[in-house]
């Protein structure tokens, strides 16, 4: 039989194992973002919010939509790889 100490470790343990993920926070406000970002990495997590938008139409004015809607950068199609990979390297940090 379990006693309570061995099913709260367990829980504790559960609840540790599922915050071993990365997590992304979309807001229409910046402050909203930030405060959910310290909040999620008190607990240990680690917050990701690049957004890059993807589209055949690389006309300016799309752009200005997308970056308006929150997307942090912008790839148009046809998708070349050195393009991909400046892009990555913006936005993507080493562990």
């Amino acid at each position: 039989m379990n006693s309570i100490a061995q099913l709260y470790e367990d829980e504790e343990a559960k609840t540790e194992a599922k915050l071993l993920c990365d997590i992304m926070v979309v807001d229409d406000s910046d402050i909203n973002c930030i405060i959910a970002q310290h909040m999620l990495e008190g607990l240990g997590l680690k917050v990701i919010t690049p957004i890059v938008a993807l589209t055949a139409d690389a006309f300016y004015e799309n752009r200005k939509k997308c970056k308006k809607a929150g997307m942090d950068d912008f790839l148009s199609k046809p998708i070349m790889q050195d393009v991909l990979l400046d892009v990555l390297q913006r936005w993507i940090k080493p562990r």
